[in-house]
C-alpha cells in the first residue's frame, strides 16, 4: 500500500483504478481509501513491480517521491478508421469505378473580358 498526500481534490472512490507511467510502461493501482478532506489517498499498486519477492527499484514510490496518477489508462488509441472503398467521400475522388464527368467551364462572354 502507498499513501499519497495531495493538495488536489481527487475524483475517485474506493476500488477505482488509477494509472501512472513508469519508465514508459503503464502501472495500475487501486484506490483503497480517501481521507474525508481528500488530502490523503491510500493506493494498492497492482502490477509492474517485478517478479521477485521484493519489488524492483523504482516500481513502488518511496517517501518523498512526486507521483502523478490519472483515471485514464495509458494505452495507445488507434486513429479513425478509413471508410470502405464504396464509401469514399466525393472529396477524395468518390467510390472507385464511378465515372466523374468533368464539367466544361462556362463559355467566355464579353463580360469576362475587360
Amino acid at each position: 500500500l502507498v499513501t499519497v498526500r495531495t493538495d488536489d481534490r481527487p475524483h475517485l472512490a474506493e476500488r477505482v483504478k488509477v494509472y501512472r507511467s513508469l519508465d514508459g510502461r503503464p502501472q495500475s493501482a487501486q484506490c483503497v481509501a480517501v481521507e474525508e478532506d481528500g488530502t490523503l489517498v491510500v493506493l494498492r499498486i497492482l502490477d509492474k513491480m517485478g517478479r521477485g519477492k521484493e519489488p524492483e527499484t523504482g516500481s513502488v514510490p518511496q517517501k518523498g517521491d512526486r507521483v502523478c496518477f490519472t483515471l485514464f489508462e495509458h494505452e495507445q488509441r488507434g486513429g479513425a478508421k478509413l471508410p470502405d472503398p464504396e464509401q469514399t467521400p466525393w472529396t477524395h475522388g468518390g467510390p472507385p469505378g464511378e465515372e466523374s464527368a468533368a464539367q466544361a467551364p462556362d463559355p467566355v462572354t464579353e463580360e469576362d473580358v475587360l
